[in-house]
């Protein structure tokens, strides 16, 4: 197996695990909904909408993604793996990716659905989500656009403690 053919099946991976948390959206999207509370209704049917879109890209359009994500030629020979560490890191990137902007949009529409509800004591909680949320984001976009940071980070020379 390949640098690219293990991208595509740890993209379709993650695709499949977004449609799986999408599809536990819908219940809390159906209790919302019974309960007629407006807000929060669309703090959680659209990230529920955007985990589906996702999925479906990583799952079916995979392809295109790992062309941007492996775009050398040496990893298309067959026992070619030098980007192995790089593609393992960017593939926990889009993990991240996947888990931190639905939450990050949930969070920023539930801050501003917070004022609608005069029972709800503070703003706290959510902004405390949002903020975890979006420095996961960033973490998350950070590891895609610059894994070979984080493998220089892991493969430096260990340093010497001084007695």
């Amino acid at each position: 197996m390949n640098s690219r053919q293990l991208a595509q099946v740890g993209l379709g991976l993650i695709g499949v695990w977004a449609l799986l948390i999408a599809l536990q959206g819908f219940m809390t999207l159906a209790v919302v909904a019974g309960a007629s509370l407006g807000p929060m209704l669309l703090s959680i049917a659209v990230p529920v909408a955007l985990l589906l879109a996702l999925s479906y890209v990583l799952v079916f359009h995979n392809g295109q993604l790992v062309a941007a994500i492996a775009p050398d030629v040496r990893a298309t020979s067959e026992h070619a793996t030098p980007d192995l560490p790089r593609i393992l890191v960017v593939l926990l990137g889009v993990l991240l990716l996947v888990q931190a902007i639905p939450g990050a949009i949930s969070g920023l529409l539930a801050v501003l659905a917070a004022g609608e509800f005069p029972t709800m004591p503070s703003r706290a909680g959510p902004v405390r989500f949002f903020i975890s949320s979006g420095l996961q984001l960033a973490i998350a976009l950070f590891l895609i656009m610059r894994p070979e940071r984080l493998l220089d980070f892991v493969r430096r020379p260990a340093s010497r403690e001084i007695p």
